[in-house]
């Protein structure tokens, strides 16, 4: 392995992987909430509770979906909160990622950002500036990744697999919520001559719900059942295996609601269950969190839920220190090392 893939390239510069510890392997940090609709005939108190701050008085209504524009902005204080809580989380933790038995007080902690085109509003610039400085303030190392989604024109995918190649980087994928485009995208940026190795599909959870017999697929809560349905998790283990892909689980710690699909647990046995179809070494997690009320100021699990309970509990079903290492953060990292232009 060359110099060049023994570290990997965080926004305040090269880290050496064996400074590496646990990884969150797709969050956001920044988000600019979405423009104010016009007249557009709610009432006028949904209008009234969309302008509203996130207090524990609303909690209720922003848990089941309301749309709230201040629940929506991460703003550069929130993301410093999260990540101060997250760093001192993970000195405490004994699930404090691959180096952990050995050094864990020095192991730096790394949380990848998806890449700002996927944020709504956001200036790349003032993006780029505020991740270091939320980075050497926290002590976190921040890695910035591009996320291709699976509807992208054959052209985006072209030029996204070129970019990835020359720069010796992998991509993320952002999926719909059908196994099959997910499965065409994949298809699409290995023919474009991206290695599956070098690809890792996010928001793997959507891909696996239970559907409800004869519901229109109109998203959580609205045509889904509870759940995972075993075809499609055996699907989506199938597309893994034979493309080689990582698979990221990346909505953790989100407060339960009928509205729930996919459960933590849930996602626990479906990444045992990965583990036992030999995928132990293609599976990383995140938090995913895109809301400000999933952060602990505002009542959330926060970004430390990982290393704090989601670890430990898959400890709990079964799963070994090596298979928790593994999916906490050592293929991460493997992920994230650069090459000279071909998969490390």
């Amino acid at each position: 392995m060359s110099e060049r893939a023994s570290v990997i390239e965080t926004v305040t510069g090269p880290l050496p992987v064996t400074a590496a510890g646990p990884v969150l392997a797709a969050e956001v940090l920044l988000q600019a909430a979405p423009p104010l609709a016009g007249n557009t005939g709610r009432p006028a108190s949904e209008v009234a509770f969309a302008r509203e701050p996130v207090a524990i008085g609303n909690l209720g209504r922003l848990l089941l979906g309301a749309p709230n524009r201040d629940d929506r902005t991460l703003a550069e204080a929130d993301a410093a909160h999260a990540l101060g809580v997250y760093a001192a989380s993970v000195d405490a933790s004994p699930e404090s990622g691959p180096h952990a038995e050995s050094a864990a007080q020095r192991a730096q902690p790394v949380v990848v950002v998806l890449d700002a085109a996927t944020v709504e509003a956001q200036d790349p610039t003032r993006t780029s500036a505020a991740l270091r400085r939320l980075s050497a303030a926290s002590g976190v190392a921040i890695v910035r990744r591009t996320a291709i989604r699976v509807s992208a024109t054959p052209a985006d995918f072209r030029a996204a697999a070129r970019a990835a190649r020359l720069a010796g980087e992998g991509l993320m994928l952002s999926p719909g919520a059908e196994l099959a485009e997910a499965a065409a995208a994949v298809a699409r940026l290995e023919a474009e001559g991206l290695p599956g190795k070098r690809i890792t599909l996010t928001g793997a959870q959507r891909l696996i719900g239970r559907r409800r017999e004869g519901a229109p697929n109109a998203g959580f809560g609205t045509g889904d059942g509870a759940g995972v349905d075993p075809d499609r998790l055996e699907g989506l283990i199938a597309l893994a295996q034979s493309s080689g892909i990582t698979l990221c689980f990346d909505e953790l710690g989100r407060i339960p609601t009928v509205r729930t699909v996919v459960s933590d647990h849930d996602i626990a046995v479906a990444i045992l269950r990965c583990a036992a179809r030999g995928l132990g070494e293609h599976v990383t997690l995140s938090c995913g969190i895109r809301a400000k009320h999933q952060l602990t100021a505002f009542g959330g699990n926060g970004l430390e839920f990982i290393t704090q309970q989601f670890l430990p509990y898959l400890g709990m079903l079964g799963a070994d220190a090596a298979l928790r290492a593994a999916i906490g953060g050592e293929t991460a990292l493997r992920f994230l090392q650069r090459s000279e232009g071909k998969a490390v």
